[in-house]
């Protein structure tokens, strides 16, 4: 784990709402038309917190796995995907 991933995971919360609202909450809305979702399935949203956790393994594994697919517009960096991961390591606190 990188210097900045050892930071997120004593600091989670700094992090993963960012990252849910910048890369994901643009198809993960459930205020999106089906079209604008970019085929994000309906009812997986990310409007608030509370839904997260429901989707917390999928989450993981599409956004930090060894071949992530989201977000649809490009994986971010290591870096980013690492210190993702740590918040969602932590419970998405």
């Amino acid at each position: 784990m990188t210097r900045t991933g050892e930071l997120a995971a004593k600091r989670p919360g700094l992090y993963g709402d960012g990252y849910l609202r910048n890369g994901c909450r643009g198809c993960h809305s459930r205020h999106l038309e089906e079209l604008a979702r970019h085929e994000a399935p309906e009812g997986v949203d990310f409007n608030t917190h509370d839904e997260e956790p429901a989707w917390i393994d999928r989450i993981r594994e599409r956004a930090t796995g060894l071949t992530p697919t989201r977000p649809a517009a490009g994986a971010p960096s290591v870096e980013h995907r690492e210190r993702f991961r740590a918040w969602l390591d932590a419970g998405a606190p």
